[in-house]
């Protein structure tokens, strides 16, 4: 963005919207447009890689947890042979309801003080959040499908459990992480707007939205127009 010239007052104070800015300036003389077409660059870029990267984790999650299931493997040799069952289901859930439970915006500031702020922290935040909730919409996909006829077909010829999860799961769950996640890229933006609005986002100089509105706070009091 630009910093514009006599962006300031006779007062030092930012302008009104009009004239050469249509939308005022900030407290250095910057353009709030400019800022404002820049800081959807950062806000829409951020949305996008949380919620591809939300989308993958929840889908290997919740696929893993569908169709694998609690499967039982044999050990041991001879009479001592026996099987135990393996919890794979069982704790990819329960850890996803674990982090459902959490309060994300305190879950997010959180995990943001760990690490130095920045706008691809907050797109790993934001997807570490937002993955449970594709996780279950697959989870449950999965598990309604792989009851199925064709399913059972596949596994009674033989076909290998990788196969028949990319082969013949994937195409049935596809198009609902793809709506799920078209939906989520706007719950992503206000999530990020929220996490630079409270200084767990982009940094200056980047311009954010968040960051726009939490730079401006004082001046609706004192300039509401």
């Amino acid at each position: 963005y630009r910093v514009s010239e006599g962006g300031l007052d006779a007062n030092g104070d930012p302008v009104q919207p009009g004239g050469r800015f249509l939308l005022g300036t900030d407290s250095l003389g910057r353009d709030e447009l400019s800022r404002l077409v820049a800081g959807s660059r950062t806000s829409l870029s951020v949305a996008l890689s949380a919620t591809v990267v939300a989308a993958v984790v929840g889908t290997v999650v919740g696929g893993v947890a569908g169709f694998a299931g609690n499967p039982q493997v044999a050990i041991g040799l001879g009479r001592a042979r026996r099987r135990i069952r393996l919890p794979i289901e069982t704790a990819l859930m329960r850890f996803t309801d674990v982090v459902l439970s959490l309060p994300a915006i305190l879950l997010a500031l959180a995990l943001a003080a760990v690490v130095r702020p920045s706008q691809w922290i907050a797109a790993g935040v934001i997807a570490a959040i937002l993955w449970t909730a594709t996780a279950r919409i697959v989870y449950g996909r999965v598990l309604d499908v792989k009851r199925q006829d064709f399913i059972l077909g596949a596994e009674s010829v033989g076909v290998s459990p990788v196969r028949i999860l990319v082969r013949h799961v994937w195409p049935h769950v596809a198009p609902r992480v793809l709506i799920y996640a078209t939906l989520g890229i706007s719950a992503a933006v206000i999530f990020e707007a929220t996490l630079s609005y409270l200084g767990a986002g982009a940094q200056v100089p980047t311009a954010s939205w968040g960051s726009m509105v939490s730079d401006h706070r004082n001046f609706f009091t004192t300039q509401p127009r």
